[in-house]
């Protein structure tokens, strides 16, 4: 039973990011940027909800060989606040992405090309048996903070409340749930 809910969670999770990302990706409503923006910041979170299904309890055991691709995979968390962060810019301004914006990615290329030095220097890696692990969920996680940090900073939001937030960058309807839907899924989704 309990496999069988999560299961279900995680497909439906996918499924509803996979729709929305659609929706984003060919709507011509609004600016056209920001759309494409937040189809990738829904791609990062799919990818997550798929390596957390991959690691969990339920389907561990079907993935053992493929451990390095998966850490790899769970580097796009990388992604996930410079994505946000350029969203909202694109968003509010309707500026289009220059190449000086590729700058926010540096983090998640300087861990990619750590982790394949990493790599082959070692045959055996499973996730829960080193500390490697430990140390990317820390940065991940203070990586995203500082990026909300910054948002929070350059867009002078002070109010930490998902409405006053929300109501401070006047997004309509759809913006709404996807940020909130996508979040909030992904937040279960990593616990």
């Amino acid at each position: 039973m309990n496999a069988d809910f999560f299961n279900g969670i995680a497909l439906l999770s996918l499924f509803i990011t996979l729709v929305l990302t659609a929706f984003f990706s060919v709507t011509k409503k609004g600016n056209k940027t920001a759309n494409y923006l937040m189809a990738g910041v829904l791609i990062l979170f799919a990818v997550q909800i798929m390596y957390s299904f991959t690691v969990s309890n339920n389907a561990f055991m079907y993935f053992m060989g493929c451990h390095k691709s998966l850490f790899l995979l769970r580097q796009v968390a990388f992604l996930n606040g410079p994505f946000i962060f350029l969203y909202l810019r694109s968003y509010q301004t309707n500026r289009p992405l220059r190449l000086i914006d590729l700058v926010h990615t540096i983090p998640f290329f300087g861990i990619v090309v750590f982790l394949l030095f990493y790599y082959s220097t070692t045959d055996h890696f499973i996730l829960w048996e080193t500390s490697l692990n430990v140390y990317d969920t820390i940065l991940i996680l203070i990586h995203n903070l500082s990026y909300v940090m910054f948002t929070s900073i350059n867009f002078k939001i002070f109010k930490f409340s998902r409405v006053g937030i929300l109501q401070k960058l006047k997004i309509n309807v759809w913006h709404r749930m996807a940020s909130i839907c996508s979040s909030c899924v992904c937040d279960f989704m990593d616990y």
